[in-house]
């Protein structure tokens, strides 16, 4: 397998030249795969009629380049009114993951989805701006079950996704303690807060 010319005959101390393209799609092989290139010369050096033995030359290796993209967004189902299951309450996805009600010092439960667009392995810092939310409201970050907090996996200082394999997603529990006394509809206003994906490899 390769590309292959010949020259019927090569004077001495003389020079022959090979130059190739080669078209390949950095999404379908990935950030950080090694492109081995080695080339091979062989020719009737002794005059018997016969080719010899080829002669290998260096092996040059290009590596593609990471591309880095995440995308978050809410789950668009899950409208089971005044239950607080994580769900989409509003049922459509519209980048608002909506929880319609709330008991006074509950805890919100908010499902977002997290897509690594980027063509490489990645894991993604989560941060939380906590909007009009009422001062002392703590948030967390969980799995998809609500049942295993998230840590540091990668010693960067904060909570992050974990390992998401390029073009994967995964679906991370956001909850959201209110303060005693609270309840989660601001008086018939929404609180709102926003949930922010940073890529760990270009953030």
């Amino acid at each position: 397998q390769g590309v292959f010319a010949v020259d019927a005959e090569l004077a001495a101390n003389s020079t022959v030249t090979l130059v190739y393209t080669v078209s390949y799609d950095p999404a379908a092989l990935g950030g950080g795969y090694a492109i081995d290139n080695v080339a091979h010369a062989a020719g009737d050096l002794d005059g018997d009629g016969l080719t010899d033995e080829p002669v290998d030359s260096n092996q040059v290796t290009d590596v593609i380049d990471q591309a880095f993209g995440v995308l978050i967004v809410d789950t668009g189902v899950g409208a089971d009114a005044g239950n607080n299951d994580g769900g989409d309450d509003d049922a459509t996805p519209n980048d608002d993951q909506l929880v319609d009600a709330i008991a006074s010092g509950g805890v919100v439960q908010f499902l977002n989805i997290i897509t690594n667009t980027g063509n490489g392995d990645d894991i993604f810092e989560l941060t939380v701006n906590p909007g009009n939310f009422p001062t002392g409201t703590v948030f967390t970050y969980w799995d998809e079950t609500g049942s295993v907090q998230l840590n540091d996996t990668n010693s960067f200082g904060g909570v992050d996704s974990g390992l998401i394999a390029s073009g994967a997603s995964s679906t991370i529990m956001v909850k959201a303690s209110l303060p005693a006394g609270v309840a989660g509809d601001d008086n018939g206003n929404e609180y709102q807060a926003t949930v922010t994906a940073t890529s760990a490899g270009d953030p």
